[in-house]
């Protein structure tokens, strides 16, 4: 059942499964393998009906669709700590699981540009920034770390050489669009933009 299915109109729009799930999420958040599972899709094929395919985008957006409440951060955590400390990590595996769940969430991100720069699904017209700012945000900081990766940067300039330059110009402008959607998330992300071009500027001279 997705988070979605929830929605119980005669409670005054709270949301009882949204709020398990918060809680699912703030407990599990901590388990980074099993959340850089949830989000890769790696080993997920094991908890769906036999014979079918786990799908990580579905599952995502159930999660970004979802509006949660402000005093609700079980999301948040899915996110933000691939942009944390475990970026850097001096154990090359913590730092790839990082790279590789980041990776992921940046394409997922991208595939999905249309529906979470504007339009999330159940909310009219609005972007994923008005709906959950506060999970926009802790995308934005989960996003931050890897933008030169992203634009294919000199090595010495990255702190996780491992994760991969998107294929297109445009693939940038679309996560930026998702990330801008929200007011701290755009604070967050276009400073680390800003950082990133000072970077390459300077390496450059």
């Amino acid at each position: 059942m997705k988070i979605a299915d929830g929605y119980l109109p005669d409670d005054g729009g709270m949301n009882r499964v949204g709020g398990v799930a918060d809680k699912m999420f703030d407990a599990a958040g901590g388990d980074h393998r099993a959340v850089s599972d949830f989000i890769t899709g790696h080993n997920m094929d094991a908890t769906v009906t036999p014979g079918s395919k786990y799908d990580t985008d579905d599952h995502l957006l159930s999660v970004l669709n979802h509006q949660w409440d402000p005093n609700q951060h079980g999301a948040e955590n899915l996110f933000k700590w691939t942009g944390g400390p475990e970026a850097s990590d001096p154990d090359p595996l913590i730092r790839a699981r990082a790279r590789e769940t980041a990776d992921s969430l940046a394409h997922f991100l991208v595939r999905h540009e249309d529906t979470l720069a504007l339009n999330l699904p159940g909310h009219g017209t609005d972007s994923l920034g008005k709906v959950n700012p506060g999970v926009t945000q802790a995308l934005s900081e989960a996003m931050r770390p890897y933008l030169g990766n992203f634009v294919n940067a000199p090595g010495e300039m990255l702190i996780n050489q491992s994760a991969q330059p998107f294929e297109r110009v445009s693939d940038l402008t679309k996560l930026f669009n998702i990330l801008d959607s929200g007011p701290d998330a755009a604070k967050t992300i276009n400073s680390a933009g800003a950082q990133w071009n000072n970077y390459l500027a300077m390496s450059r001279r």
